[in-house]
């Protein structure tokens, strides 16, 4: 797996979800702490600000700590601090552990590290939060995957499944499985089921394509 192609998106989507929770700034003057460990053109400038907040300890709301050390330690990650990142989302997870982003957040920084039963468990966490989320039964799928777990990443496609059954990146993702493992005629159902839905789907062409071929047709 590539870290650097992956720990960038982590960083960004984390700040997109966690900054819409962070303090208004309803404050008078702005305070520029909080507009430091907001913004996401600098890691550094994160970095700076939210520590500064997190050293008004209990003046700040156990959520806003939260969302500082989340801020913080996506910044850490993105520059290649995996320690501190990911320290960082276990204090977050401390101090508000009812954020399911916060357990995804920390999911994919663990993959990332190869630390995949600490990945399937945060992954767990969330879905204790969300059971109903067919997202995140996709992403532990993949680490499942990831880690040869075929029969558990077959579990949570089924599963995704049949809570968006016209989710095309499920369909997919169970056919290439099913392709990987043989199941040519299960493989060929769901590709073409996903095709169905979304003609033009680019990773659905592809997985059929090389479908046809290993039938040899």
């Amino acid at each position: 797996m590539d870290a650097d192609r992956i720990a960038r998106p982590v960083a960004a989507a984390l700040c997109l979800l966690l900054t819409a929770q962070a303090p208004a700034p309803t404050r008078a003057p702005i305070d520029p702490d909080w507009t430091d460990c907001r913004q996401e053109e600098a890691d550094e400038r994160v970095i700076r600000g939210c520590t500064a907040v997190l050293a008004r300890g209990a003046r700040e709301t156990r959520v806003d700590r939260a969302v500082a050390f989340a801020l913080r330690g996506a910044a850490y990650f993105d520059l290649g601090d995996r320690v501190n990142g990911i320290g960082d989302h276990t204090a977050a997870i401390a101090l508000d552990p009812g954020n399911t982003e916060l357990w995804l957040a920390r999911a994919w920084m663990l993959v990332i590290e190869n630390r995949i039963d600490e990945a399937i468990s945060d992954y767990d966490a969330a879905l204790r939060l969300e059971p109903d989320n067919p997202d995140i039964r996709m992403r532990r799928s993949e680490v499942h995957r990831r880690a040869g777990r075929s029969a558990a990443a077959r579990a949570d496609l089924d599963a995704a499944l049949r809570l968006v059954p016209e989710s095309v990146d499920a369909l997919v993702a169970r056919g290439e499985l099913n392709r990987a493992e043989g199941r040519l005629e299960e493989a060929a159902a769901d590709l073409d089921a996903a095709l169905a839905l979304q003609p033009e789907n680019a990773a659905a062409q592809q997985a059929r394509q090389a479908l046809s071929r290993q039938r040899g047709q």
